[in-house]
């Protein structure tokens, strides 16, 4: 069953979440977190982030390398995600491995809309 979970979230990253080349890749760690990998955002665009994991599979820091997102609050909702991520726990791993990941930021109409202030 583990490993059917598993490979469900392989296959469901390759699109919209991305495990770039890094030591983390190279060495076989992988995501386990059960987050959806589609972020709905008010805009659509993209974002790469560094991401330093320990060896319990927390994301410690996240530092952004590119992007073509311009607005600040897209960014932070992308940043925030990233540090929620878990990664696969070993003793084998270095303190801190170092991953690149792409998460891609989709425009919903679904979102909460700000409620109107009407003065009287």
């Amino acid at each position: 069953m583990r490993l059917i979970l598993v490979l469900c979230l392989l296959v469901s990253t390759t699109s919209y979440s991305q495990l770039l080349s890094s030591g983390a890749k190279n060495e076989g760690r992988v995501v386990i977190s059960e987050t959806p990998f589609v972020l709905a955002g008010s805009i659509d665009g993209w974002a790469k982030y560094d991401l330093a994991i320990d060896r319990k599979g927390n994301v410690t820091s996240a530092k952004i390398l590119e992007t073509n997102l311009t607005r600040t609050s897209a960014k932070l909702q992308i940043r925030n995600y990233v540090m929620k991520m878990k990664f696969t726990a070993g003793t084998v791993y270095p303190h801190f491995h170092h991953g690149t990941v792409k998460v891609t930021l989709v425009k919903s109409d679904d979102l909460p809309k700000q409620p109107e202030i009407v003065i009287d």
